[in-house]
């Protein structure tokens, strides 16, 4: 680790500590996926694993509960990660070709061609975690689709 590095981790970490309980909990089972996720690098599946768990990460950190988790997570990505329109919807199709993969995998169907994408969604996620952190709370999620602007609750 660079100096840069450790300075990054450890502004990462104070930012930890004013999560209740529970929102810890949901933020440590979203990374502990995510760092799943990075050690996946043998194995018949081991592309696949990754975006699997890539995917869990991002449905724990966005506290997704059916239905339409693919709509929601578009949709909550959008406006916690962009300020404008055109990013928002750069954001939604990013995070609905990760999700169709996704889909793809849990479901079976051949032919995915997932590197690319999964890299993509595993940035995502990356920033998801960075950008909670930075907030030191779980949005009011609602609150923050409904309202048009990105600012913290």
């Amino acid at each position: 680790l660079t100096r840069e590095h450790i300075g990054d981790l450890r502004s990462l970490l104070s930012r930890w500590s004013p999560y209740n309980s529970k929102e810890r909990s949901t933020l440590e089972l979203g990374l502990s996926r995510l760092a799943s996720s990075i050690q996946r690098k043998r194995g018949r599946f081991w592309l696949q694993d990754r975006i699997l768990d890539t995917a869990i990460a991002l449905e724990v950190m966005y506290e997704l509960r059916p239905p339409e988790l693919s709509y929601r997570l578009q949709t909550r990505a959008g406006h916690l990660l962009a300020d404008t329109t055109e990013e928002r919807i750069a954001i939604s199709k990013e995070v609905k070709q990760f999700y169709g993969l996704r889909s793809s995998i849990a479901h079976g169907k051949k032919g995915v061609d997932a590197k690319e994408s999964g890299d993509a969604g595993f940035a995502l996620a990356e920033t998801t975690l960075r950008e909670l952190l930075r907030r030191e709370s779980f949005p009011d999620w609602e609150r923050l689709v409904m309202s048009s602007t990105n600012t913290p609750n």
